[in-house]
């Protein structure tokens, strides 16, 4: 059983080295916004990592194209918890 809660986590981004061949998880960075749209914790290899304020919009106009620019690439993004909720009677998922 996992004790891993990732409740307070909205949507995260994972991004690889550009050159990786096969990725691990070692080099992996982790980009997480959380559910109250304004904390974001980055962590990551070599000392990267930390949070503070931003929004999406932050994170995807300037964060993330800087990490692009420094030789990284998107891998993957998820959508893990959403803070509004949705009526389950209009769900079409």
């Amino acid at each position: 059983m996992s004790t891993h809660d990732d409740s307070h986590v909205q949507e995260v981004w994972y991004l690889a080295p550009r050159e990786a061949k096969k990725i691990t998880g070692l080099e992996e960075v982790a980009i997480e916004l959380w559910v109250d749209d304004e904390t974001v914790k980055i962590t990551g290899p070599g000392g990267i990592g930390g949070g503070y304020s931003a929004d999406r919009k932050h994170i995807v106009t300037e964060v993330i194209p800087q990490f692009e620019r420094d030789g990284w690439r998107v891998t993957a993004t998820y959508k893990v918890n959403d803070p509004i909720g949705y009526d389950e009677e209009d769900d079409d998922r």
